[in-house]
This record gives structure tokens, C-alpha cells and sequence, in this order.
């Protein structure tokens, strides 16, 4: 059974149409267009609201809503409004965020992803202490919560990423590392390995 909330509240008045589509890309990215349908007695949805799809209790999509269009109908009355939504996932917040960091010569993946501080497995005192893309993300009010290590992986001259948007360089790291990353529904990063997670790209339609 398909159930949805907004803003954290389940809402049993709102029915997802036909011709919604939800999609997972291989970057574990997701993207939806939907139409719903709401009762005139009941609240509209809005721009920034934040909504998740469950089915069971198992969660679909969540993310916040980015535009709301009503579709007009001419000379009928109707007792409910239909809605066409625009919807970003978790990571899109990434493309709005830019990364303005700095890395020295022989950081790892590692410390690009979580820096590099006293107290670190990985710290080391050669490089000096930096932060990570860990700051920014947890800027977002975002949690850092599965990282796996690539140590291996070290830059072979200085990078600097002024006014290179998050996204990208996420998309990139995880390119070289032969990664994936995800914002789930809860607000929570990960940045693993491929190899690691059994999760395949998947295309939802409900209808």
C-alpha cells in the first residue's frame, strides 16, 4: 500500500495519479515528476514542501517539492484540484552548494571526503589539517553517516575547488573512486564503494 506524507504528516487525502514516474540513476540519484490528486476541503501542497512515498514500509522517494502547477479545468465544478508536481531528491541540494576547498598534494580520497584531523585514523601530519567535504555537507544540516576509506586513492598535485558546485565534485570522486553517493530520505550521506552494496539502479512507476 502506498502511503504519503508531507512535511512528516501522513497524508490519506492526497492520490498519486497516473503517469508519475520515479527514477534511480546508477549514481543512486533520483528525479520524479508526479501528478496528484487533492480534495478542495484539504490543504494544497507548496513550493519546499518535503514529501516521502512509502510503500509498506519501505520508502520509495522523498524530497522536496520544487513547483507546483493546479491544472485547470474549464465550466466544471469540481470537488477536487489536480496537481502536477516537480520534485528534487536529497542530493540535488548538492548543485546548489558550492565546495570553495582546498586539498594539498598526496591527500587521499579519504581525507577529501572527511579531512584531515588530529585524532583521524587517517590524519596524517605531513598534509597539515584541513577539512573535508564533510563541513560542507554538514552545513546542509545533513548527516556524514557511511563513508567507506579510500586511502589508496591520492592526488597527485594540489586541488582546489573554488566555484565547483558539490554535486559535481561528488559525481567526480565517486567516478575515480569507483563509488556511489546518496542523500536518503532521513538526510544521511553515504559515499561507498560499488562493490559494497548489492542496490541496483531501479525506474518506479506507480499508477
Amino acid at each position: 500500500m502506498i502511503t504519503l506524507l508531507i512535511n512528516g504528516q501522513q497524508r490519506n487525502d492526497i492520490r498519486i495519479m497516473t503517469g508519475g514516474s520515479l527514477s534511480t540513476t546508477e549514481a543512486h540519484v533520483s528525479s520524479s515528476s508526479l501528478t496528484v490528486e487533492i480534495s478542495i476541503a484539504n490543504e494544497p501542497l507548496k513550493e519546499f514542501d518535503y514529501i516521502e512515498i512509502m510503500d509498506g514500509t519501505t520508502y520509495i522517494f522523498a524530497g522536496t517539492i520544487l513547483s507546483v502547477k493546479q491544472q485547470s479545468f474549464d465550466n466544471i465544478n469540481l470537488t477536487f484540484q489536480i496537481f502536477d508536481l516537480t520534485i528534487a531528491s536529497n542530493a540535488d541540494f548538492m548543485s546548489t552548494i558550492f565546495a570553495d576547498l582546498g586539498f594539498p598534494e598526496g591527500a587521499s580520497a579519504t581525507q577529501i571526503l572527511l579531512g584531515n584531523q588530529p585524532g583521524d585514523d587517517w590524519y596524517s601530519s605531513s598534509l597539515g589539517s584541513f577539512y573535508g567535504l564533510n563541513y560542507r555537507i554538514e552545513q546542509q544540516g545533513i548527516t556524514v553517516a557511511q563513508v567507506d576509506r579510500f586511502d589508496d586513492v591520492i592526488l597527485e598535485q594540489p586541488s582546489y575547488l573554488w566555484g565547483q558546485k558539490m554535486y559535481d565534485v561528488l559525481n567526480t570522486l565517486a567516478d575515480v573512486c569507483g563509488a556511489y553517493w546518496v542523500i536518503t530520505y532521513d538526510r544521511r550521506f553515504m559515499f561507498q564503494s560499488q562493490a559494497s552494496t548489492t542496490f541496483a539502479p531501479e525506474s518506479v512507476d506507480k499508477n
